[in-house]
């Protein structure tokens, strides 16, 4: 997130010239003029026309509000992902053994689990007019999360799919065909 660099007159302070201020006597009376207020007023429209915001909207000022906020504060931006602060993390090709119980998945997640692969199943089917295996329809999944999550596809693949594979073929084994 750079901060633009602004040009002109928006780029320096709002300064009197000596000529003005010996006229209001002290900086405190030209901060109060009406001159001051003009000079600030049309700093604000060249702000307007920065942004390519019409001052002539009802919201003009809302969104030159937004627009600078989206420019100087990092929370209020749009990203496709959240890469954090920090060295990034070595990836493991390898998961390693975890210690303690495997997970253990209710008929409920299992059923959901089946489903949700059979639809896709279908959906890719009828697009294709060709059958497609459970491996085919796991690896287009894993693709499309990988690039949703800015991950490599090849990596996610190799340590995702035989996992999913096992995880499909033990819900398909638990629940009955007829459900």
């Amino acid at each position: 997130m750079a901060k633009p660099k602004y040009r002109g007159n928006l780029s320096k302070p709002i300064t009197p010239g000596i000529v003005t201020l010996a006229q209001h006597g002290s900086y405190e009376n030209w901060l109060n003029s009406d001159q001051a207020r003009q000079q600030l007023l049309s700093r604000l429209l060249e702000l307007l026309d920065y942004y390519q915001i019409d001052p002539s909207t009802d919201d003009c000022w809302l969104h030159l509000s937004l627009a600078l906020a989206g420019d100087h504060v990092r929370g209020l931006t749009f990203q496709r992902h959240y890469v954090g602060r920090g060295r990034p993390q070595k990836h493991k090709s390898k998961p390693k053994n975890r210690r303690g119980r495997h997970r253990i998945y209710t008929d409920a997640d299992d059923k959901e689990f089946v489903r949700i692969i059979d639809g896709k199943k279908a959906l890719i089917e009828q697009e294709s007019d060709k059958k497609v295996t459970d491996t085919e329809v796991l690896r287009r999944l894993i693709t499309s999360y990988a690039k949703a999550n800015g991950k490599s596809i090849v990596r996610t693949l190799e340590s995702d799919l035989s996992y999913y594979q096992k995880r499909l073929s033990k819900a398909k084994q638990k629940i009955p065909k007829n459900t």
